[in-house]
């Protein structure tokens, strides 16, 4: 959510199992994105919705339930990310004070410094951003044709 959070985590027999974590960093945009457990079972969903108080009222926003197993997953793993967060995420207490960033600017050069093999507590929007980056540069590897041009026969080169 943007802006202040009216909820009280960590309340016992309120609230005592949700966590809430603000990240401010490069990326004004947040997720949208929503994981809930009950009775083990989780469920993850996306949304429009911008929950701002002055978007709640006379507007139509949509939530909708994520059902394909890999897409799930992927965003749970990036909810991960972001709620261990040790640089930029800021963690809510109960009386509405933030815990500081427990961790130190692990990137350098927009590469991560840690073990990239555990990149959990690290920046989450620059790990997220590096990670897009480098599907899209190898997709675009992969795509790449080259132009091979048809010759009438007996007009072939043997050209390399």
């Amino acid at each position: 959510m943007r802006g202040i959070c009216c909820l009280r985590p960590e309340v016992a027999g309120l609230s005592d199992n949700i966590t809430v974590t603000s990240i401010v960093d490069r990326f004004l945009e947040h997720s949208r994105v929503f994981h809930f457990h009950r009775g083990g079972a989780g469920q993850t969903f996306i949304a429009s919705a911008d929950w701002m108080p002055r978007n709640l009222d006379r507007r139509v926003e949509l939530m909708v339930p994520i059902d394909d197993p890999t897409a799930s997953e992927r965003l749970i793993r990036m909810l991960e990310h972001c709620l261990a967060d040790q640089v930029k995420g800021r963690r809510l207490r109960d009386d509405g004070s933030y815990d500081p960033p427990s961790g130190r600017e692990r990137f350098v050069d927009g590469r991560d410094t840690a073990d990239s093999d555990n990149p959990l507590g690290g920046r989450c929007q620059q790990l997220l951003y590096d990670e897009a980056c480098d599907v899209m540069r190898l997709n675009e590897e992969s795509d790449r044709t080259g132009f091979v041009p048809h010759r009438a026969p007996g007009h072939e080169t043997t050209e390399t």
